[in-house]
């Protein structure tokens, strides 16, 4: 008897939750929508929320729409290194005002709290002060760094190092020397040492930097001034004289003058290769090939030769490659014409009356820049 009267109120029970929940979904905006009969709601209506209480009554509440509002983002402060260097660099880009922001700041803390935040700042600034070729800078940089916290104690640290965010920093400046070719020197190696051991990375690295850029100086026959200049004619006969064992005459044949749009022409031709161009078979052509290029530095530089026609020319030695003879060499603006190089074979022309009597072929091909 109480079975058959708790089943049937439970059968009660389920059947007004049937209508309760048929008669909130009917009330739903949603439904509404789907409705032939229900109008369609506007933009400006305001969103209708029904909530069905305990006791079976439905409630409607109205919720009004807010206009969105966008965020405002604060404006980021600078930094008081920033604000230091800044200040460092209205006084002028000097190499001592840049030291003394450095040593300000070892000066005034002790525990050199902060010194991630001012190498990383002072990296960026290197540039702005053009002293990314300057040791003294470097060295500055490094003594930055606090004592007596990233040494390797134990030969356990030594195999498996610790890793120190300042390690990478530190890293990270000896890359930047060796970007710039600049050999660290006997304070640079003594810095790493103190300050992360004789068994560590930087100090590996200072040992490979002094070693390989001292190797690459000697095989260098004639080594880069430590100051590139910026006119293109004196770089040009850099590039010239580094592409010969042997000194080799440099003749300026066009001096450039961008306002009249004329192209520099810097060419050279040793003794040997006009001899040989006077004496050449004129039924045979010779070649205008070009551009090569070749690095100064971090500068590229084209080129453009002058070859004769197969193996004429050239000693028994060099028969195998089947290329022919280099009669000339010559240097112009990367956007040069090929009426640039018709002034230098002009030019040639004066030098060695036979090469008028020669035909001249320019194999020519387009750079990176889309110009001959």
């Amino acid at each position: 008897m109480m079975s058959s009267l708790r089943f049937a109120r439970f059968a009660k029970e389920f059947m007004n939750y049937g209508v309760r929940k048929r008669s909130s979904l009917l009330s739903c905006p949603v439904s509404k929508r789907f409705c032939s009969s229900a109008p369609k709601p506007s933009d400006n209506d305001s969103k209708i929320v029904t909530k069905t209480l305990n006791s079976g009554v439905t409630k409607v509440i109205e919720l009004a729409e807010k206009p969105i509002q966008s965020k405002q983002v604060a404006k980021s402060v600078p930094s008081t290194h920033v604000v230091k260097f800044e200040q460092a660099m209205s006084q002028g880009k000097t190499r001592e005002n840049f030291i003394e922001v450095l040593e300000a700041f070892t000066k005034d803390n002790q525990p050199r709290r902060g010194h991630m935040e001012l190498l990383k700042t002072s990296l960026e600034y290197m540039e702005k002060f053009g002293l990314e070729g300057d040791l003294e800078a470097y060295n500055a940089m490094l003594n930055v760094f606090p004592r007596e916290r990233f040494k390797n104690r134990t030969l356990f640290d030594a195999i498996w190092p610790k890793m120190h965010p300042q390690v990478d920093l530190a890293l990270e400046i000896l890359t930047k020397m060796e970007e710039n070719v600049i050999k660290p020197s006997l304070e640079t190696y003594d810095l790493c040492e103190e300050i992360y051991g004789r068994a560590s990375q930087p100090v590996q690295k200072c040992r490979r930097l002094a070693f390989w850029l001292t190797k690459l100086e000697e095989m260098f026959p004639h080594p880069l001034p430590h100051v590139l200049p910026e006119d293109e004619v004196e770089l040009s006969k850099l590039a010239l004289e580094r592409m010969t064992k042997d000194p080799i005459p440099i003749l300026i044949y066009q001096e450039g003058n961008e306002e009249k749009g004329i192209d520099f022409i810097v060419g050279s031709q040793t003794l040997n290769q006009r001899s040989i161009l006077e004496s050449y078979d004129a039924e045979k052509p010779v070649y205008v090939e070009g551009p090569h290029f070749v690095w100064i530095r971090r500068l590229k530089r084209h080129f453009y030769t002058l070859r004769s026609h197969g193996c004429e020319g050239k000693e028994e030695e060099d028969l195998e490659d089947g290329e022919g003879a280099v009669l000339a060499v010559c240097m112009t603006n990367t956007s040069c014409s090929q009426e640039t190089l018709q002034q230098w074979i002009s030019r040639l022309q004066d030098q060695t009356p036979n090469l008028a009597n020669i035909k001249v072929i320019f194999n020519l091909h387009t750079t990176e820049q889309g110009h001959l």
